[in-house]
């Protein structure tokens, strides 16, 4: 997981005018009793979600398929039915909280997800993961748009307002990802991101990173300029976060960057 600022799209027509619509469906279900959510609305939101987020699931950064299916639509703070860590629905004074509806067609409150992300699935172990409609906070839930939304906790991290250093730490020896604090740790657990076949393309996305800044620093050493340069190209790709994996990539990189200084390369 990454940091990806949010950039509202300008210029485009066909986002003015699905923002417009967003906008009076909004209003609409504010002000209706039914709150009935119109998903084909979000949705077509999706092409603008994904390149936001260079085609990766904004949680676990495996690429996006958009050949065959481009993922779910993730509402961070789901739209109908709310539940807890551990899969409870949640409960605010003796009713159920009645999904963050107002927020389903807003931008910055969808992010692109990998099915293995966003849907539950029970593991050998009995335990869920899955985001899904999970959403655990510290204290007390919005339960209508009126309510502060800055005064509520979450204890998921939110690739759009999160700096995922601050909580998470990746092992380049083994590739799994390892909690710096609480939410960390809630994070991991429920996304599942030490699934088996994350583990293994983090490694792969590691050694392909080692490979590369062992050609960078022959190439430098021979100055070979054309050659080093293409290498920072493809590294730089990492760095900024259009690759896979580019946060286990990027504790790589400044490993190895620390080494070279410290032998005064």
């Amino acid at each position: 997981m990454i940091r990806v600022r949010f950039v509202q799209p300008s210029g485009d027509p066909k986002w003015d005018a699905w923002a417009a619509r967003a906008e009076s469906e909004t209003n609409a279900l504010i002000n209706s009793s039914q709150r009935k959510i119109k998903d084909t609305v979000y949705k077509e939101a999706q092409e603008w979600i994904v390149s936001i987020f260079h085609g990766k699931c904004a949680y676990c950064e495996v690429r996006l398929d958009v050949s065959q299916h481009r993922g779910d639509l993730d509402h961070f703070r789901p739209k109908n039915r709310v539940a807890d860590q551990h899969g409870k629905r949640v409960s605010i004074r003796g009713s159920f909280h009645p999904g963050y509806f107002w927020l389903a067609y807003r931008l910055w409150n969808l992010l692109p997800s990998c099915i293995s992300c966003n849907r539950p699935v029970k593991g050998p172990n009995g335990i869920v993961r899955g985001k899904w409609d999970r959403f655990p906070v510290a204290g007390s839930y919005a339960v209508s748009c009126s309510d502060d939304l800055q005064r509520e906790k979450p204890l998921l991290l939110n690739p759009y307002e999160d700096d995922p250093n601050r909580h998470l730490s990746f092992d380049v020896k083994t590739g799994m990802v390892t909690h710096k604090s609480s939410r960390g740790k809630v994070t991991i657990d429920t996304l599942g991101l030490n699934r088996e076949g994350l583990v293994r393309a983090r490694l792969d996305t590691i050694e392909r990173v080692q490979s590369l800044w062992a050609d960078y620093m022959k190439a430098i050493s021979r100055m070979n300029g054309d050659e080093a340069d293409r290498i920072q190209r493809e590294l730089s790709s990492y760095r900024s976060g259009i690759q896979p994996f580019a946060a286990a990539a990027r504790a790589m990189l400044s490993i190895m960057k620390q080494d070279a200084e410290a032998r005064g390369l």
